[in-house]
């Protein structure tokens, strides 16, 4: 999706309709013999960063780059973080794993991760407040529909909207010129306590599950549309994002920061249901 359609829903977070999605699924050729795969860790160590499409960047500032994120990994656990040179712009870190891997579409893939707020934003403002905390799962079909198969949440954290504390589930529309919406999912109340994500996607019954600490919300399955210099690779991704609070036209902006950790992939076979 567009820079300013993404900061709109960021920032206005009006109500949605979930519609029912008409969407060409890649031929599933069920590969019987496939094994289970599982892969998991503490922190975040070798997955990669990159600076998302949730970006806006303020009167006199300079275009955001690979200086305004980064996620630091620490063992026990890693930070991701935006906007760390504190400048009037609004910057997304997208944190993510990924497999390249034709066999992708032939797993169910369960995945599951731990994050936390170190601190509360507060409207008393500080150095340091956040607009969203951010996960998905995509398998990216660039051989066959090119379209970005998969689903998101975005837990709102900008205390200066109604809906701080709501959790939004991407919808993808590919009639939609930025290639779907936020609609509501439901609400986690903030906080700095560990929270657990776990995201199930079952691309052959065009079906999806989230869960944050073992509460049931709302997620859509569906297919995006990237743009041509996507390659024509098919690759899994598993992701943690933040996005920056939006500073207004300050020349000076607040970090955001989120911590993750303890997180596993669990890839199941169709041929073994």
């Amino acid at each position: 999706m567009d820079n300013f359609s993404r900061r709109d829903f960021v920032k206005i977070l009006g109500g949605a309709a979930v519609g029912s999605l008409a969407l060409s699924k890649p031929s599933i050729a069920k590969a019987d013999g496939l094994a289970p795969r599982f892969y998991s860790g503490a922190d975040l160590t070798g997955w990669e960063a990159v600076i998302g499409d949730g970006l806006w960047v303020g009167p006199g500032q300079a275009p955001i780059d690979n200086n305004d994120i980064e996620t630091v990994h620490t063992g026990p656990l890693s930070e991701v973080k935006a906007n760390v040179q504190n400048r009037g712009v609004m910057t997304h870190n997208i944190t993510y794993k990924r497999f390249i891997d034709n066999d992708a579409f032939d797993f169910i893939h369960t995945c599951t991760i731990k994050f936390r707020l170190p601190y509360l934003p507060s409207t008393a403002g500080g150095p340091e407040n956040a607009q969203t905390v951010e996960g998905g799962f995509f398998i990216w079909d660039g051989g066959n529909t090119r379209l970005d198969y998969g689903f998101a949440f975005q837990w709102v954290l900008n205390p200066w909207v109604p809906s701080f504390g709501d959790v939004w589930m991407w919808v993808a529309d590919a009639s939609n010129g930025s290639g779907g919406y936020w609609a509501p999912s439901g609400y986690l109340q903030p906080d700095t306590n560990w929270h657990e994500l776990k995201l199930v996607f079952d691309h052959q019954n065009q079906a999806t599950g989230m869960f944050i600490d073992n509460v049931p919300y709302m997620s859509s399955y569906g297919g995006t549309p990237k743009p041509s210099s996507w390659g024509t690779e098919t690759a899994a991704r598993f992701q943690a994002e933040i996005i920056s609070i939006w500073p207004g036209f300050n020349s000076w902006g607040p970090q955001h920061k989120a911590e993750f950790k303890d997180w596993s992939w669990d890839w199941t076979p169709y041929s073994s249901e």
